[in-house]
């Protein structure tokens, strides 16, 4: 599997679990094609399951690592 030793992969925004994108457990192929990419906050690490899913390593990246703005003024 592919190593991503240069990744910074936020932590899990609903366990808090600091993610290795060099296991191979966490960014991996879904499809043979490789054009379906998965980013897991996996449970053997103690996290929660929460994924993401993109068209490449990439993508799965900056969407893993997208945080909402929220507002908390009322």
């Amino acid at each position: 599997m592919a190593k991503f030793l240069d990744a910074d992969l936020k932590p899990c925004p609903f366990c808090g679990s600091k993610l290795d994108p060099n296991d191979d457990d966490c960014i991996y192929p879904v499809d043979r094609e490789r054009k379906t990419w998965q980013l897991v906050c996996y449970e053997h690490g103690g996290g929660c399951s929460a994924s993401v899913l993109g068209s490449s390593v990439e993508d799965v990246i900056e969407r893993w690592n997208t945080r909402v703005e929220v507002n908390n003024e009322t």
